[in-house]
């Protein structure tokens, strides 16, 4: 049997083109216009609204923030 790796070694080349392909999935989807996100928004920042009058963009923040630290851990992750 021809084996070119041991069992959990991925080549260093493989690596970066599996770091590249999520870099690029996720700038995809950051950089994505279309009618559903544009509704998803429209309702983050009516509940947003509704949660906290005095202070409506505290929840939208929030979940920023929260989706901000997922994807640095989701980095960090990678680069390991």
């Amino acid at each position: 049997m021809l084996r070119l790796f041991q069992a959990g070694m991925i080549a260093a080349p493989m690596q970066g083109l599996k770091r590249l392909i999520y870099l690029l999935t996720a700038l995809g989807v950051a950089l994505t216009r279309h009618r559903l996100v544009d509704l998803a928004a429209d309702r983050v920042r009516h509940a947003s609204g509704l949660m906290n009058h005095s202070d409506p963009d505290r929840a939208a923040n929030t979940l920023m923030v929260s989706l901000w630290c997922g994807a640095n851990a989701q980095a960090a992750a990678l680069k390991q």
